[in-house]
Parts: C-alpha cells; sequence; structure tokens
C-alpha cells in the first residue's frame, strides 16, 4: 500500500509538473524527416544492447547478492530494506559521478561506457573472494558497536555496501555516460533515451 501511495504521488507530482513546462519544451518541433535516425545507426545499436545486458547483469548481482547476505545479516523485512537502500545508493552515486564526469571532461563515452561495464564486472568478481570472511566482519563489527542506539542496522547497511558499492557505482555511471555517447540529436532525445531504458528493462526482466 505505502509503495503504491508513492507512485500514485510520483505520479501526480510529474503530470503537474509537465503542465507547468512552457510549450516549447513540453511539446518539441518534430526532426526534419530527412534527419537520419539515430535509432539505425551501429553506435546507438551497440549501446542499447549493452544497456540490455547491464539491466540483466544488475538484477542477476542484486539477486544473487541479497541470497548470500540472508545468510549474513537476516531475512527480516529490515534487512532487505537495507540491502535494496544500499544497491540504490550505489546506483544514484555512480549515476550522478557520471554525469559531472562527462560534463568536466572531454573523453570519447563510448570507451567510458565500456570501462563502467568493464569496472562494475571487476568489481564483483572481487567481492566473490570476501563471502567467506563477511559473517566474521559481521560479528566484529557488531561487537564494537552493540551498545550504540540502532548499531545493528549500521552494521548492517556497512556489510551491504561493502558488498554492493563497488559494482552499482560503475553499473550508475554506465547509464549517464552511455546515454551521452547514443544520444546525438537533442531533438531526439526523448525517444532515444526511452528507448535505451526500454532495452534496460527488458534486459532487467530476462536477468
Amino acid at each position: 500500500a505505502v509503495a503504491a501511495t508513492g507512485n500514485l504521488v510520483l505520479c501526480g507530482v510529474a503530470l503537474w509538473l509537465g503542465r507547468r513546462l512552457p510549450p516549447e519544451i513540453a511539446a518539441p518541433r518534430a526532426a526534419p524527416a530527412a534527419a537520419p535516425s539515430q535509432t539505425h545507426t551501429w553506435r546507438y545499436r551497440l549501446i542499447a544492447g549493452a544497456f540490455a545486458l547491464s539491466g540483466m547483469c544488475a538484477m542477476i548481482y542484486e539477486v544473487s547478492w541479497s541470497r548470500f547476505l540472508t545468510l549474513v545479516i537476516g531475512s527480516s523485512v529490515y534487512a532487505f530494506t537495507i540491502m535494496l537502500m544500499a544497491f540504490l545508493i550505489g546506483i544514484a552515486a555512480g549515476a550522478f559521478a557520471g554525469a559531472r564526469l562527462v560534463r568536466r571532461f572531454t573523453i570519447d563515452p563510448l570507451w567510458a561506457a565500456a570501462a563502467c561495464l568493464g569496472g562494475a564486472a571487476t568489481m564483483a568478481f572481487a567481492v566473490n573472494h570476501l563471502f567467506a570472511q563477511l559473517p566474521y566482519w559481521f560479528v566484529a563489527m557488531y561487537a564494537w558497536v552493540r551498545d550504540a542506539e540502532g548499531s545493528l542496522w549500521l552494521v548492517q547497511l556497512a556489510v551491504c555496501c561493502l558488498v554492493m558499492t563497488g559494482s552499482t557505482l560503475f553499473m550508475g555511471a554506465f547509464f549517464p555516460v552511455a546515454i551521452s555517447a547514443a544520444v546525438r540529436d537533442p531533438e531526439r532525445l526523448a525517444g532515444d533515451v526511452g528507448r535505451l531504458y526500454t532495452a534496460n528493462t527488458f534486459g532487467a526482466i530476462v536477468g
């Protein structure tokens, strides 16, 4: 009920903001018919495929990490909430960093997108070697701060961030970097980005 209410509130805010936009922004003029479609370029198709792969990997990572972390921090509603929080914090922070990277530095966004995918895979592989030690680290951290109020939740969050943050930072950064590499025509921005996110969603469903 809370999630559904939140979605309805966000929907209402989006509709309200949409009505307040100037007409030239809310309904941009159509691109000339002779303009080449970005969706038919090899670059765009390559990045759309990478978006689908990223969505699939992200879902596989999230489910795999959650199943393992339940053995360490428990399977309560609060534990799953903390896992999701750690995952989303990494994605959001990575997207913020990726957007600033694209704006500030002159780099080929296609290579940067490839580096983000490679970094996410490398960090996920590295974390696998920590799994055997995590239960002991969890007990040690909790013993260190157990007298503090809410210490259990903080330790659970720290363990989740240790597992998820590295890969999710790269996955979050991949979004703005890849969009910068794929979308070249501002007049096609909405449609092109929408198709990329559709590919990402289908990839997550497959994952």
